[in-house]
């Protein structure tokens, strides 16, 4: 069985939140649920073994929205779960998102956080479109995150590419700054040698219940692969 990463944004009511990147903390509670009695075990991106004969998840919640990282340690506590949350340490709230811009967690939170088990990765510092940027910029970007989060005395050893967005130069300059795991918004199960740096992922939206999400991982790629 193949290594799962599923891709989260925000994490709260329907009424706060609205649907855009959302989804619900009881959607979310029943995909924790729905995946452990399905025997995985869930990981941190760092902590994934990525390997064939492993049943392991991991939750990823990009940008470090404040209202995912109010309401996911509860919903994984009692189930003993950790989840990977990539901060964008220059940017007080999520100003990409335009007029749907939220507040993103604050240092002293992504701190708390850690110590409560779960694992903060780098996600830059101003959440740009890295592929195509210069190296300069590309190295400003990773470097300036890493060097604002660690400096607070967090271990980040995971990236995650905003957008997705990334190329050979991209994954270069991670791994030249000490990073050893990287996301992108690829698609599907991590499949046998995958590169460490180039994680694909299922990214998760509001509707998403255990059965569509279960079209969304296992089905739909497989009517893919016979041409239906």
């Amino acid at each position: 069985m193949p290594s799962l990463i599923l891709c989260y944004h925000k994490v709260g009511p329907e009424s706060a939140e609205g649907r855009f990147l959302n989804v619900s903390p009881e959607t979310l509670a029943k995909h924790v649920k729905f995946f452990l009695r399905r025997g995985f075990q869930g990981r941190t991106v760092s902590g994934l073994a990525l390997a064939p004969n492993v049943r392991e998840i991991a939750f990823t919640f990009d940008d470090a929205y404040q209202c995912a990282t109010d309401h996911v340690p509860e919903i994984f506590k009692p189930h003993g779960l950790s989840a990977t949350f990539y901060a964008v340490p220059g940017l007080e709230e999520s100003s990409w998102d335009g007029t749907r811009a939220r507040k993103l967690a604050s240092m002293e939170k992504l701190l708390e956080l850690e110590r409560g088990g779960h694992e903060i990765g780098n996600h830059t510092y101003r959440h740009p479109h890295l592929a195509g940027l210069t190296r300069r910029i590309v190295l400003e970007e990773l470097l300036l995150a890493q060097q604002a989060l660690v400096d607070q005395g967090l271990s980040i050893t995971s990236v995650c590419y905003p957008f997705g967005s990334h190329n050979d130069l991209t994954v270069r300059v991670a791994k030249r700054i000490g990073l050893v795991r990287g996301v992108t918004l690829s698609k599907g199960l991590v499949p046998e040698g995958a590169d460490p740096l180039r994680l694909p992922r299922v990214v998760v939206g509001f509707r998403d219940g255990p059965p569509l999400l279960t079209y969304k991982i296992w089905v739909r790629p497989l009517l893919q692969r016979v041409g239906l």
